[in-house]
């Protein structure tokens, strides 16, 4: 949900693979599939509540009081 995150993401672990790969990429490797639970959920990046919050108009997380 953050286009920098992606973009990092992608530049830092894909651009790895394809690195690796030189000229075969594109012809040995034409697609790829991510799925990887370690860390937990993969969608949450540090602007995402308030984002939520100005899409929405309200918290997601319930006050504590």
């Amino acid at each position: 949900m953050s286009q920098a995150a992606i973009d990092l993401h992608f530049s830092r672990f894909l651009g790895e693979i394809l690195s690796s790969l030189g000229p075969l990429a594109g012809e040995t490797l034409v697609s790829t599939h991510i799925d990887s639970w370690e860390v937990g959920a993969q969608n949450w990046t540090g602007q995402f509540r308030e984002e939520f919050r100005r899409r929405r108009g309200y918290d997601l997380l319930p006050s504590c009081r």
